[in-house]
């Protein structure tokens, strides 16, 4: 994911982007891109794909690219699309139809008939808003009422907020204790494949409102 990558929210630079790519077409290698959240922006900036740069640079022999509209129009709706290099497309397609045969016709119908309502743009600036208000009033009260404890990077985009605590703290062994208030986050060493950090910890703010967060905010506190 090199927009707003999933925990962390990383975003990958243009430099590091374009670099990326050479080094797939030099050393004869694919890259799967995944890009679940690079609609989300919460500012107009917008890095140009993997996908983008390989055809600028006669490269597209070597990035595939998946996206959803799980995340931009319905949660329900599992409908995804990918973009293959010629070469990849009959053996992918045979992967496919021996995986699931398909995916589910109906959602795939619904999708299209969306689409040419033309309303998918609309639906994009309407998610991009109402997201980065949330992001910005979980962030706002973080600051205010975890501050001496937590810290994090503002996000740019996307869907979740990557915080670690300033001191040693097991936030695995802390979900117990929030769970018990009724609040739920992911802790942060399971996205660690070795030399986890248990300080880390994961946020979602996409489904929740202000006054959740603001509750929610409070009960990790008295958790403390």
């Amino acid at each position: 994911m090199p927009t707003f990558g999933n925990p962390s929210g990383t975003t990958l630079s243009a430099e590091r982007r374009e670099k990326l790519v050479k080094l797939a077409a030099e050393y004869d290698f694919v890259i799967i891109e995944d890009d679940p959240y690079g609609a989300i922006s919460f500012t107009d900036r917008r890095e140009k794909t993997l996908i983008q740069i390989a055809k600028e640079l006669g490269h597209e022999d070597h990035v595939v690219y998946t996206s959803t509209f799980s995340k931009i129009l319905a949660p329900g709706l599992r409908v995804g699309w990918i973009i293959l290099p010629e070469w990849m497309k009959q053996q992918v397609a045979i992967i496919k139809q021996a995986t699931d045969l398909h995916a589910n016709s109906l959602t795939q119908a619904l999708a299209a008939a969306y689409l040419k309502l033309g309303r998918l743009d609309p639906q994009i600036e309407l998610i991009r808003e109402a997201y980065k208000q949330k992001c910005l009033t979980l962030s706002r009260l973080l600051e205010e009422e975890l501050g001496e404890h937590i810290t994090f990077n503002q996000p740019q985009g996307g869907m979740f907020l990557w915080a670690s605590f300033r001191y040693d703290f097991d936030t695995t062994a802390w979900l117990q204790k929030t769970l018990e208030k009724g609040v739920v986050y992911v802790p942060g060493e399971f996205f660690f494949s070795d030399h986890a950090d248990k300080r880390t910890l994961r946020f979602s703010y996409a489904t929740a409102t202000d006054e959740q967060l603001v509750e929610a905010v409070k009960r990790l506190k008295a958790a403390l």
